[in-house]
């Protein structure tokens, strides 16, 4: 089974948590000057197994760049010099 991520790919559906299809779109927006919340914990590991995925393990401080309002969705983020997007749902703001 597979999902679809904001940009309307599809994506495998992932062991944690279950995504759902969002018929909704939810604005992105960028963390950076904008006081919000710009770092998150990982709950989950995420193999990343498409080309522009962000691999994490499970307890990684990762660096939002890029997010929407939606849990849902895929964000962009940073772990160390690696960039890219991943579950939403897999981390938590801190």
């Amino acid at each position: 089974m597979k999902t679809t991520n904001s940009s309307g790919g599809f994506r495998p559906k992932t062991e944690k948590p279950d995504f759902g299809n969002n018929s909704t779109s939810t604005p992105a927006t960028s963390t950076s000057g904008s006081g919000g919340k710009n770092k998150a914990i990982a709950l989950y590991s995420f193999a990343g197994e498409q080309s522009g995925d962000l691999p994490f393990k499970k307890g990684d401080v990762i660096t939002i760049i890029q997010k929407s309002d939606s849990t849902d969705d895929w964000w962009t983020g940073r772990v160390g010099t690696t960039e890219g997007i991943f579950p939403a749902n897999y981390v938590e703001l801190v």
